[in-house]
């Protein structure tokens, strides 16, 4: 579960490195926030889906309801391929499919991996370490001179890899997996599941800006090449899932978690706001840091909030809509806004 996860989530940012070019082609500066934020509304709907199917699992793996969103995912991965970058409304089509798969893997695969050791560290990183790896092997390819088309497709190896192999996984039966998907779900307040809601919305959002507009806008400093572009999505991406799995913390240490919260913001802010005053290829460097610094921030805040809600699979898909909400949201604004 926690590879498919990943594989998921890193075809989720494929497009993160030529969105400007998507942009380009199709002749309009919403095409990005389209693009992104639709796949985010679609994965909100997912994952809304999946909590419901989690409720029928009656304790099983959901080995079946995995398999068949994430051929769901290569099926809008397909029709991404094949109209890339000048079609932009058959691309939302794709995009929502893609993002609608992603909504019914995360809550799913996120309530096994939550069950073992450090699993909601692993979940952080799993999601966003595979968003990281994702973004920059997609600026990696365009770089090296693949098409739009070739590197959508090579992305598509991971998520037919998964496919085949959960195809031959044995479910187990209920009497075993039980204490993986039952809904042990605990007495948090509505005070606490609310706070766990913004903090996800708010990661998710700066994530967000740095997934979809900032990588583009980042690159501008030095060309505008795409692997400029998947370099800054990637590293940050990177750096929020690598965060809970280097700064351990209890649940109880609040001051701590603020602490590797607001740090590396600060730091962060003044590193891009550096780097948008030098431009150029220094400009860029001090821009990435600046993303890395968001990254760290963001990555510990989501992981706090998966950790608030403790490992019911219903306030766990609650905070990750909440979260996918900070997918959808942001791009739109600040498109709004720039426009």
């Amino acid at each position: 579960m926690l590879v498919t996860l990943a594989a998921v989530s890193a075809f989720s940012a494929m497009p993160s490195a030529f969105y400007g070019d998507i942009a380009t082609a199709t002749g309009t500066t919403w095409s990005t926030a389209l693009l992104f934020s639709g796949h985010g509304l679609a994965a909100v709907i997912g994952m809304s889906v999946a909590a419901r199917l989690a409720s029928r699992l009656d304790g099983r793996v959901p080995t079946v309801p995995v398999l068949v969103a994430v051929v769901l995912d290569v099926a809008g991965g397909v029709v991404l391929a094949l109209n890339a970058p000048q079609n932009l409304w058959i691309l939302l089509v794709a995009r929502l499919i893609c993002g609608f798969a992603l909504g019914i893997v995360t809550p799913l695969a996120s309530s096994v991996i939550v069950h073992g050791r450090r699993g909601s560290a692993r979940v952080t990183a799993a999601i966003f370490g595979g968003v990281g790896v994702g973004s920059l092997a997609s600026g990696a390819l365009i770089a090296s001179g693949a098409s739009i088309s070739l590197t959508v497709l090579l992305g598509l190896v991971p998520l037919l890899a998964m496919a085949a192999s959960a195809a031959f996984v044995r479910q187990a039966p209920p009497s075993v997996a039980t204490g993986a998907l039952v809904d042990t779900e605990r007495a948090a307040g509505l005070l606490i599941v609310v706070a766990a809601v913004v903090g996800a919305f708010l990661a998710n959002g700066v994530l967000a800006l740095f997934t979809s507009l900032l990588p583009a806008a980042i690159a501008d400093l030095a060309g505008g090449a795409s692997l400029y572009a998947g370099l800054v999505g990637g590293s940050v991406m990177i750096a929020a899932g690598t965060a809970r799995l280097a700064f351990r913390t209890t649940p109880g240490a609040g001051t701590t978690t603020l602490a590797l919260v607001v740090i590396p913001t600060l730091a962060g802010t003044a590193l891009l706001t550096a780097g948008l005053l030098v431009r150029d290829g220094i400009g860029v460097g001090l821009a990435v840091l600046g993303g890395v610094g968001f990254g760290l921030a963001a990555g510990v805040l989501y992981d706090a909030s998966l950790r608030a809600v403790g490992r019911s699979t219903r306030l766990l898909a609650t905070v990750q809509r909440g979260g996918q909400a900070g997918l959808v949201i942001p791009p739109l604004v600040a498109t709004a806004v720039t426009a």
